[in-house]
């Protein structure tokens, strides 16, 4: 059985939350992240994500349970929530410009497989031959 060290281009998620493994889990469906630059992109939009839906949250929560919250409550909340949407916005620009900077011939492939791959191979004597 092969370990989850070894699966290629998968960050481990630090966040054991069902609702952020599963927004994580759509964007890599949506984004088919062809390497480790781009997971670990679509991961920081999940993070985003997830935190501006936390904040949303903890925002109707303070309403709701909060008979008085005050003015100073709301501004910190929308700050964190600012930074989060430009991490998000940020991390969406750099994946879309890494796909537009490959050649057309190398679109949508996955990248070649590394010297591990050719680890098994007998070696090859380059000495001249008389």
């Amino acid at each position: 059985m092969e370990s989850d060290s070894k699966k290629p281009f998968e960050l481990q998620p630090v966040i054991k939350d069902p609702m952020f493994l599963d927004l994580m889990e759509r964007l890599r469906q949506q984004y088919q992240p062809t390497s480790i630059t781009e997971s670990a992109l679509v991961e920081q939009m999940a993070y985003a994500q997830w935190r501006m839906d936390r904040f949303a949250r903890m925002e109707a929560k303070m309403l709701l349970v909060n008979e008085t919250p005050t003015a100073k409550d709301f501004v910190k909340l929308r700050k964190y929530a600012a930074g989060a949407r430009r991490s998000f916005q940020q991390a969406l620009k750099l994946l879309t410009s890494i796909r537009k900077s490959r050649t057309p011939s190398t679109r949508g492939r996955r990248p070649r497989p590394g010297p591990e791959v050719f680890a098994n191979l007998p070696p090859v004597d380059f000495a001249p031959t008389a």
